[in-house]
Order: C-alpha cells, then structure tokens, then sequence
C-alpha cells in the first residue's frame, strides 16, 4: 500500500520469499489477508498435532499433566469414573499419553 501511495505500482507476487512454503500477503490500509493469515498460523501450529478423547482413571491422572506440559488441553471434566479429556497432543506423545 506505502508503494501504491507514492505512485509506484508493484507485483505483490515479486516480494514472495523464494525459500518460504507459505506467504500470506497482507494489507493493514486494505484490512485484506488477515483472516488467511489466522488460518495459516493455526493450520502450522496444529500440523503435527493429534486430537484425543478419553477418560482417563484417576490413577493416570499423571498422563494428564503431559497433555498440559505438551499439548493442549481443551477439556477436563472430573466424573465419577475419571477424567475426561479432550485435547490435542504432539504426535510424538501420543503413546506415552493414550498407553
């Protein structure tokens, strides 16, 4: 927009970062690009991460804790046969949290 403004009309193509996967132009001026940059940063965020559901005893209660330390935790609810939780967990942890 700061190009546009001086006279000088510019690809906005021509400022993509060869080395980058994913670019999201933006305009502040325009209030264009914000809502793709949104989904963008949590499309990379979630990437390597795998949703669970599952009530846990409360003798695993510590399997909780490296949802917390790890990943994300959406859900917990204390019932009377444990812990349910709804979260997402790095697939890297998958095993540790649902063995």
């Amino acid at each position: 927009d700061r190009l546009q403004a001086e006279g000088k009309s510019v690809d906005p193509l021509l400022f993509k970062d060869a080395k980058s996967k994913d670019v999201q132009l933006l305009s502040a001026k325009k209030k264009q690009g914000f809502d793709e940059l949104l989904e963008k940063i949590e499309k990379i965020l979630n990437e390597d991460f795998v949703r669970i559901e599952k009530t846990f005893s409360y003798q695993e209660a510590g399997k909780i804790q490296i949802i917390r330390e790890y990943g994300r935790l959406d859900t917990e609810e204390y019932r009377d046969d444990g812990i349910y939780v709804e979260a997402a967990v790095p697939a890297a942890y998958v095993g540790k949290v649902m063995g």
